[in-house]
């Protein structure tokens, strides 16, 4: 008999129908969902520093240690006033591969766009299609897939999307003074422009993804009905969050500067989870035949986060003739988000619409830095770092019942930064700098499960003295390649930043 026939005439039918009454929030990344993403992202807020790598924790002498060290300021000796602003592209690139084979005739070809089904085969099962005395595939009309590519490139890519955007970054005040015989050094600065911006795309999401996300034999019995939905599903957040920093530094001796600081972070970003629905499978379970239909329906989740935190850090360095080192300790603190969400979905039967809100909060174990600045001449220096962000320690709170199982276990931070900076006259100064950060998330199915995938920048600069200050201007190319392997497919995706930061800062 017939599996189908057999169904409907009375054993298990069991259909799995996960109908998004509240938007997924399920991203490409492995357990990824829209929380406290882009909070990770180094602040590229001193131009010099961006110049040298980021390799800045033993700097000395420029407000732009406010940022990195604020150990840094002790040895200010006038007023400064910072001032710098940027321009920052970002892209993102994705390219998601079938494979053909296995017993699911033609299906990657659907996932592939490589064929497109008439409606009139809504619903027909794949070996009636694949029958010469009924509907069938035309061969003609499968397109070929793009061959030989990088799969990073934009050739093979299935979306790309980027993202503008010009700003003035930040604005800060350095004031020396004395006390109790002693030199001080109080700085605060207003940071417009710490921008988290996520963007992420999936065109295959399927829900349940057979093969890797579930077991359908646990899910559905043998000779059942299984059916799995296809959207395609985009996140994003843009807008960013501000931050007020302050300091104080001061000189023990000649030797030894200690700084100590306290940053508030607030502001809101928009936040946009869509999932259009192309259609849905069916399929048999523990059998060969599936079946595909055409279901028109848009789920959309927008609203807003109000991000919150107070930081305090402390800083130490050590001055020698040609050697400074330095480190950076960030306390631990909790970041809040605050987020209000309203949640659309249309389908051919009419639109719903409802809200919900919710706190969730996120736990910063102690995060540390150290540095090393090594002037080898009169005309070069040379600058290392190293930073360490156990964010595998972090701890996730919310008040909300809506995917508090599902929040990420983010994995550890650990970035290299090294600079130089070599006078090439009196006044004038050139930069050039590498950094190495690795991701906070591991891609689906990576045999490396305790590190994300690595961050590359390569960055130049040059910095002039005028009479009243100096002026800095640096360009940053920022990359990250990662990959996710299922058991069907891989996902390959490419962010790209291009950073123009110009600076200036006055002294008196």
């Amino acid at each position: 008999m017939n599996l189908r026939t057999f169904s409907k005439n009375g054993t298990i039918k069991l259909i799995i129908c996960l109908l998004f009454v509240s938007v997924s929030i399920y991203a490409q990344r492995n357990g990824d969902v829209l929380a406290f993403q882009g909070l990770e992202d180094p602040n590229n807020m001193s131009v010099r520093a961006v110049a040298l790598g980021g390799a800045y924790t033993a700097n000395s002498g420029d407000l732009g240690s406010i940022f990195y060290n604020p150990a840094g300021l002790a040895k200010i000796s006038k007023l400064q006033i910072s001032v710098s602003a940027s321009y920052n592209n970002k892209m993102w690139r994705d390219n998601q591969i079938w494979y053909a084979g296995g017993k699911y005739l033609m299906l990657p070809e659907y996932m592939e766009n490589l064929y497109t089904p008439p409606a009139e085969f809504n619903g027909i099962w794949s070996d009636s299609l694949g029958n010469p005395f009924g509907l069938k595939w035309n061969p003609s009309d499968i397109r070929r897939p793009v061959q030989g590519a990088d799969h990073y490139s934009a050739e093979a890519a299935d979306a790309e999307h980027t993202l503008n955007k010009i700003a003035l970054d930040q604005l800060a005040v350095a004031l020396p003074f004395q006390l109790f015989d002693s030199k001080f050094i109080a700085a605060v600065a207003f940071n417009t422009n710490y921008n988290p911006a996520d963007y992420d795309w999936n065109g295959d999401h399927l829900d349940p993804h057979w093969g890797t996300s579930y077991d359908m034999s646990q899910l559905a019995p043998k000779d059942s009905i299984v059916r799995s939905n296809w959207d395609v599903y985009t996140r994003e957040r843009t807008n960013g969050i501000k931050n007020l920093k302050g300091a104080l530094a001061f000189e023990l001796n000649e030797s030894i500067q200690l700084g100590f600081g306290i940053t508030s972070l607030f502001g809101s970003t928009d936040d946009n989870i869509t999932l259009n629905r192309i259609g849905y499978y069916q399929f048999i379970q523990a059998g060969e035949s599936w079946s595909f239909t055409y279901e028109p329906r848009t789920a959309v989740r927008k609203g807003t986060s109000d991000f919150s935190s107070l930081m305090f850090n402390v800083g130490g360095m050590l001055s020698l003739k040609n050697l400074n080192f330095g480190f950076n300790i960030e306390l631990p603190h909790t970041i809040t988000r605050d987020w209000s969400y309203t949640d659309i979905v249309n389908t051919s039967a009419g639109s719903t619409t409802s809200a919900l809100s919710g706190t969730d909060k996120m736990k910063v174990p102690l995060c540390f830095n150290l540095g090393i600045k090594f002037v080898t001449s009169e005309k070069l220096s040379l600058y290392a770092d190293l930073e360490s962000k156990p964010y595998k320690k972090a701890t996730f709170e919310s008040t909300s019942l809506i995917d508090t199982t599902n929040f990420p276990v983010w994995v550890n931070q650990y970035t290299f930064s090294g600079g130089l900076e070599y006078k090439l006259f009196e006044d004038l100064r050139i930069m050039a700098g590498y950094r190495n950060r690795t991701a906070t998330f591991i891609a689906y199915g990576n045999a490396i499960r305790d590190q994300g995938a690595p961050i590359v920048s390569y960055s130049l600069g040059a910095s002039y003295n005028l009479p009243f200050g100096q002026i800095s201007i640096a360009y940053e190319l920022r990359e990250m390649k990662y990959y996710d392997v299922y058991f069907t497919s891989r996902n390959y995706t490419l962010v790209r930043s291009n950073y123009f930061l110009v600076g200036y800062i006055l002294s008196l």
